[in-house]
């Protein structure tokens, strides 16, 4: 599969690097690097001056569903993930609202 991936369908579209990299990306499965990635990217999004709220709302956006993704996967996280995405909107909220709000 790998000779495949390097030399198949998107290979072509691929430059040098990423040839290099599929390998790697091949072996990772699920969400949870992309998920952090995507948390950080948001952080900083969110201190920047003046936040774009829209790019916070699109981070936001591709964040829930992300996680809501994460556990569609797994039966066994579906029973927490309103907890999880609770959680991920609070924690938003904490940083948007100031904390004497």
């Amino acid at each position: 599969m790998v000779a495949e991936a390097k030399g198949g369908f998107y290979g072509a579209a691929m430059g040098f690097e990423a040839r290099a990299e599929i390998d790697d990306a091949l072996r990772v499965e699920g969400l949870a690097e992309e998920i952090a990635f995507m948390r950080i990217r948001l952080r900083a999004a969110m201190s920047a001056e003046p936040i774009d709220w829209r790019l916070v709302a699109i981070g936001v956006n591709a964040l829930v569903r992300a996680v809501a993704t994460q556990y569609r996967v797994s039966p066994k996280a579906r029973e927490d993930l309103s907890d999880r995405v609770a959680a991920v909107l609070n924690s938003l909220d904490d940083q948007i609202l100031p904390a004497d709000f």
